[in-house]
């Protein structure tokens, strides 16, 4: 049993190792550079008295998301169709389900995510040995990393950690929402200019 222990431990640490050394980190900037204008052209144009107006471009915004994520996941579908349900179009495919059932926002979806990407890791973990040609692919492990953390730059800006007054908190959580729609634009030029190597 702990040699099975360890040949799991050895395979997910060389797993993380190898991602690790193919993401081309200065494209994290993307998000964040995105997130600062963004909370800077909101707090440029929000009124004072901004309730209304808050509300309605959350809702244009909230309406874009599912429209966007929505869009990835149809054209990961189609992918899969096209390459004959390969597996790599088949998981970007349920990565895409899982963020458009968070963005539905029904009570039960905001944990049902997490548990959702546990499972989508769990699969690429034991899978990674099908996957591997797709996510050697520089662009397309780095596409992911960003996507990954184009969401976790958004969840930071909606759970007001950069933000300590009830008006700048708005204006995070707009430019939250921005950088979400980011995330969910790059899924679909994930799927649209991944990996080939199914």
């Amino acid at each position: 049993m702990k040699e099975w222990l360890m040949a799991w431990k050895d395979r997910g640490l060389t797993i993380v190792l190898k991602t690790l050394r193919s993401i081309y980190y200065p494209s994290f900037l993307l998000p964040v550079i995105v997130a600062v204008i963004a909370f800077f052209i909101v707090q440029a144009h929000m009124p004072l008295d901004y309730v209304d107006w808050w509300n309605a471009k959350k809702a244009v915004l909230e309406e874009l998301a599912l429209i966007l994520i929505g869009g990835a996941f149809a054209l990961s579908v189609i992918r899969s169709v096209l390459t004959k349900g390969s597996i790599f179009s088949l998981w970007i495919s349920a990565f895409a389900l899982i963020i458009w059932f968070r963005e539905i926002h029904w009570d039960w979806t905001s944990s049902g995510v997490y548990v959702g990407l546990l499972i989508w890791m769990a699969f690429a973990f034991f899978k990674y040995d099908r996957l591997e040609p797709a996510l050697s692919d520089r662009k397309t492990i780095t596409l992911l990393a960003l996507i990954i953390f184009s969401y976790f730059v958004a969840v930071t800006f909606d759970q007001q950690w950069w933000t300590d007054g009830k008006y700048y908190d708005k204006c995070g959580k707009l430019a939250g929402e921005v950088i979400e729609n980011l995330g969910h634009t790059l899924v679909g030029l994930l799927v649209l200019i991944g990996s080939k190597k199914e």
